[in-house]
């Protein structure tokens, strides 16, 4: 990867953590004093002050930024099906964060996801290349998900046939990390 800097974007309850999962199995660190589990920074005021190149990080909140640290960026995307990651989203925010949210919340945020999805992938692609991977379609195919995360990291962009020399990326071992289970919310967070 050398000076590259992997960027795993989406709005919350999206996969982010396990795509980061996958990254780590796979042989890409986490940017340095980021949470071990998710590669998420506590303080993302001080990414700038931080090492981020050869390293994963989370951005969920690109909103915060009005312009992202300088760096050589490659970003990954993910998506999941805007109703489906409301309900997650509500679900979370009430069992686990204790917060008292209207009756239409999760309305609300899949409308919100569906429009705002476009806005945040124009603004990451003026600033590096994306690939975009939809939550149920890793769970679905982990392993194709694998080798195309193996493909971005390497700098090798709309090519899945080719398979560059060289690639140190553990494609068994990013995929291995996906979870069995469907896309649609769970009634539990276990």
């Amino acid at each position: 990867m050398g000076d590259t800097s992997i960027g795993v974007c989406g709005f919350g309850r999206c996969g982010s953590t396990m795509a980061m999962a996958m990254l780590a199995a796979g042989g890409v660190p986490f940017v340095d004093g980021s949470n071990p589990r998710s590669g998420e920074l506590d303080d993302l005021d001080g990414l700038s002050a931080v090492d981020l190149a050869g390293r994963a990080v989370k951005l969920l909140q690109l909103f915060r930024y009005r312009q992202l640290p300088p760096a050589v960026w490659r970003f990954i995307w993910l998506g999941r099906h805007p109703v489906q990651q409301a309900k997650s989203t509500v679900k979370f925010l009430r069992g686990i964060a204790g917060v008292d949210l209207r009756s239409d919340a999760a309305d609300q945020l899949a409308a919100y996801y569906m429009s705002d999805r476009p806005d945040a992938l124009c603004r990451l692609r003026s600033t590096g290349p994306v690939l975009v991977l939809e939550y149920e379609r890793v769970l679905a195919q982990p392993k194709r998900a694998a080798r195309q995360l193996a493909l971005h990291v390497a700098g090798v962009d709309g090519l899945t046939a080719v398979r560059p020399s060289g690639l140190w990326f553990d494609v068994r071992a990013a995929a291995a990390v996906v979870h069995r289970r469907d896309g649609s919310c769970r009634p539990d967070l276990a």
